[in-house]
């Protein structure tokens, strides 16, 4: 453990150090729950939803839209989130602290707290210590906290509104238009990706919990008892471990089956679920994550959102904050579009001309945090590798993928006199992706940098360079140099980027 949290402190001092992720507002003394993203971290994030807009956009075909952010109340009265949207709190009655009930009890070894009432958690807390003064809680009052941010719309606040905490809703609301938009024919989806915010209680995870954070959503239409994907055979065959109920009923690892072998058996409910599933653990590993690192939990029935028939979580694993959910893929049945037809009083249906049937489509929804998903693929591709052990040189990389990288190669002339050649190769370069240009130090320091933010390729022009129209090329995974033509070097790097 403590090795761990040391290299997560290392990560995270890495991240603020080389322009990944910042505290915001750090001038002023920064809040709890939001980050900056640096040059390269926003380079890294706008690379994940790259990666998750190749598969649902490209892959799958569904139609990207973009929703405000401030959403007017009755959306989400409709929704539920103004009436049950809301963690169980308690304040401590001697520092004054507010504090999250279910995570204070989870700290003390008490098993399925988010699942408890108010006066459940109340007589588990009232022996319990408060983790931020460590004085005995006592009588506590445990109460309901809306996690929704509010707004006013308008002068004199003619309108009450709030800051959306999931982009789904955008889609559920646009459902009649989409449905147009599709000429009418299901099954159908749509995506879009954008800022999401919850008042969360004490954000004390870093990355993981956040008040604002980034959201990828799809949202895919299908009729209510027909679940069998149309291009299921992509991925029945797809082999990945799944930790359903019956294992964690018996406390029994994850099971490795096909999605056809995990519908048949039951453990996912319909071959839509299974087929996200197996799609969100596709995408993970396409860009490198360990798959070592990674199961499918299946929520059990009492944290299973009520209108919900089925719900998998993705979740990496890390040794300091154990399994975060990173991916939830969820079959939402009918009710979010059955809601929304309820409170506004449009007709907010299908209507299948060949049969005459009416229905409400039931929603499947992976949705993924950006956040969360950034975070574990810096832990994750985080090394320090020995290369003299005689001399203690240690290298620190980041080994990520090509995909996720936020430069894919770096231009460095081995001295400033040869900085006119190896700029036109920059210039070059960059009409294809995101190349750097360092001439500053030794050229040892220089691959020392790159490797540090996980540059996968470093160029070199040195003053052979100037004769045989070749620079050397440095892999900052093997550490191996390859010299190469200058007139060649796109096609070259362009194959080991591409995925």
């Amino acid at each position: 453990m403590a090795e761990y949290e040391d290299t997560y402190e290392k990560v995270i001092e890495l991240a603020r150090r080389r322009g990944f992720v910042w505290p915001s507002s750090e001038i002023y003394g920064s809040v709890a729950g939001f980050i900056d993203y640096g040059p390269l971290g926003a380079m890294l994030k706008r690379r994940i939803e790259a990666t998750w807009r190749r598969f649902y956009v490209v892959q799958e075909g569904y139609y990207e839209i973009e929703c405000p952010t401030v959403g007017i109340e009755p959306i989400y009265v409709a929704s539920g989130h103004v009436g049950g949207f809301s963690d169980k709190m308690f304040q401590c009655p001697h520092c004054q602290e507010f504090l999250r009930a279910d995570h204070v009890a989870e700290a003390f070894g008490i098993p399925h707290a988010g699942t408890m009432s108010k006066e459940e958690l109340h007589n588990v807390l009232v022996d319990k210590e408060c983790p931020a003064c460590n004085k005995v809680l006592g009588e506590v009052e445990v109460f309901d906290f809306n996690l929704m941010f509010t707004t006013s719309i308008g002068p004199g606040g003619q309108r009450k509104g709030y800051l959306r905490p999931e982009t789904a809703q955008g889609m559920f609301v646009d459902f009649a238009r989409l449905l147009r938009f599709y000429r009418d024919h299901l099954p159908f989806g749509a995506v879009q990706i954008g800022k999401s915010y919850r008042n969360e209680i004490s954000p004390r995870q870093g990355m993981i919990r956040l008040r604002e954070f980034t959201q990828a959503e799809a949202e895919i239409f299908v009729h209510p008892e027909e679940k069998d994907h149309p291009n299921f055979s992509r991925y029945a065959d797809y082999k990945m471990p799944l930790w359903g109920i019956a294992q964690q009923e018996t406390e029994a690892p994850a099971v490795i089956k096909s999605m056809r072998e995990a519908v048949d058996e039951g453990i996912i409910a319909n071959e839509y679920v299974a087929y996200y599933v197996a799609m969100t653990h596709d995408i993970l590993c396409t860009v490198g994550f360990n798959p070592d690192k990674i199961r499918f939990r299946q929520h059990m029935p009492d944290e299973r959102a009520h209108y919900a028939t089925d719900c998998w979580d993705a979740e990496a694993l890390s040794d300091r904050f154990g399994w975060v959910e990173i991916v939830g893929i969820a079959d939402r049945t009918d009710y979010d579009i059955g809601a929304h037809s309820k409170h506004s009083g449009q007709k907010l249906e299908y209507f299948d001309q060949e049969t005459g049937e009416h229905y409400i489509p039931y929603v499947i929804e992976p949705s993924l945090g950006a956040d969360r998903v950034a975070l574990a693929f810096l832990v994750d591709a985080y090394d320090e590798e020995v290369v003299n052990e005689a001399k203690k040189d240690t290298r620190v990389v980041l080994h990520l993928h090509p995909a996720l990288a936020p430069y894919k190669c770096a231009v460095l002339p081995l001295s400033k006199k040869l900085n006119d050649k190896a700029q036109e190769i920059q210039t070059r370069l960059s009409g294809k992706f995101n190349v750097d240009y360092d001439d500053t130090g030794s050229i040892g320091k220089r691959y020392r940098r790159q490797d540090e933010i996980g540059t996968p390729f470093c160029v070199t022009y040195d003053f052979q360079s100037e004769e045989d129209g070749c620079v050397t090329v440095r892999n900052r995974d093997t550490m191996k140099q390859d010299r190469i033509s200058i007139d060649k070097l796109e096609d070259y790097l362009t194959s080991r980027i591409d995925f």
